[in-house]
């Protein structure tokens, strides 16, 4: 069955949403789908890596009249079933759902985040997208029953897709004595990783005070990869440094800012950190367990049912860095166990995390959608 599907994000740059839009786009096109992603500006690319096929950028400064004339055109042009929009997002994706009931296509949408913390409007604007798409699809199963329990959707309207990622790259690949030396590191130096774009979300000042009490224990480095590029995150950079000097950590905290050799970073991590305050399917947690990292993570959204409790990583709660620092210091102490629950990380990510499996799913979810 031939499909033609037109993606919309808001921006390309570095995060989960814009990662699993354009591995989706790159693996449909790879099943022989017409699929373009469409995102209306990048102020950072990433280094995502892409097919320059499937990309289409209207290239406006901002959503407009003229805009919404074009989208519609290419939709009709290119004769365009399904509409899919990411959010949380921006105009673009309130442009593509007005374009999609003009030219009387499908419209779906995926939910990344946790929309009901967004300011009123942007909230208004997501809701009125969600009231008239088609079907939602919600990256965790926390995100679908929140918005069961906060709206009063279908529970036939809104289905779970987990995120998937590439299981192919092989963690052993690397040389790690190689890699601690290009980043400067003791070959017997404790190493704590942590994954994700510098800000008040990913609860990295918790992290900071929890590397405080583990410094009076353990020889560590912390490694903090992840960009700071709006002045909101710029903003709480600032503070984490002022956090980090007040702490005296210079010398234990690294920020190695963007990097695009993630599973090469993850080989010299002894011990994977999430420290987050909100989460649907984080792609770096699942590519640390892939990678067989002994893990720790706050219970938060889409984190607690993907982490079973001293089955495939430990689970703590967020705003406490006393239970983050005994937790780390476990695994720290406790070699057996570590690696116990690397290698039950791993398995779990094969099993239900893989990018083939939620390639299929939205097939499947496409299919049923033109059909209805």
């Amino acid at each position: 069955m031939e499909m033609k599907i037109l993606q919309i994000i808001s921006r390309l740059k570095t995060g989960g949403a814009e990662k699993v839009a354009v591995t989706l786009a790159n693996e449909l096109n790879k099943n022989g789908i017409f699929v373009k992603l469409s995102y209306f500006s990048a102020d950072s690319m990433g280094g995502l890596i892409y097919d320059d096929q499937i990309i289409y950028n209207p290239n406006y400064r901002f959503p407009g009249l003229i805009y919404l004339l074009n989208l519609c055109k290419f939709i009709r042009v290119n004769n365009i079933e399904i509409v899919h929009a990411h959010i949380p997002g921006g105009l673009n994706t309130l442009f593509g759902l007005v374009a999609a009931k003009i030219t009387g296509r499908k419209y779906i949408t995926t939910i990344h985040g946790n929309i009901f913390r967004s300011i009123s409007m942007r909230l208004f604007v997501y809701k009125l997208i969600l009231y008239f798409s088609d079907k939602i699809v919600a990256v965790s199963d926390f995100i679908k029953q929140q918005l069961l329990e906060k709206t009063n959707f279908s529970p036939n309207k809104i289905m779970t897709i987990y995120n998937g990622i590439d299981i192919s790259p092989m963690y052993n690949d690397f040389c790690v004595s190689e890699k601690k030396k290009e980043l400067n590191l003791d070959p017997k130096t404790i190493v704590i990783g942590s994954i994700g774009n510098v800000r008040w979300v990913k609860g990295y000042d918790v992290l900071i005070q929890s590397m405080y009490l583990l410094k009076k224990m353990y020889n560590f480095k912390l490694l903090i990869v992840g960009s700071y590029t709006n002045r909101k995150d710029i903003k709480f950079k600032r503070v984490l440094d002022e956090k980090i000097a007040k702490l005296n950590l210079k010398d234990e905290i690294i920020f190695l800012g963007e990097r695009q050799d993630i599973f090469e970073i993850l080989s010299i991590v002894d011990i994977f950190v999430l420290t987050s305050r909100s989460e649907g399917t984080p792609l770096s947690l699942l590519e640390a367990m892939l990678s067989k990292k002994a893990i720790v993570a706050t219970s938060v959204g889409g984190i607690p049912f993907i982490i079973k409790q001293n089955i495939n990583g430990l689970l703590v709660s967020t705003e406490n860095p006393f239970q983050l620092a005994e937790a780390i210091s476990l695994l720290k102490n406790d070699n057996a166990l570590s690696k116990k629950l690397g290698e039950e990380a791993r398995k779990t990510v094969i099993s239900d995390y893989s990018l083939n499996k939620m390639t299929n799913r939205y097939l499947d979810l496409y299919k049923k959608t033109i059909l209805s």
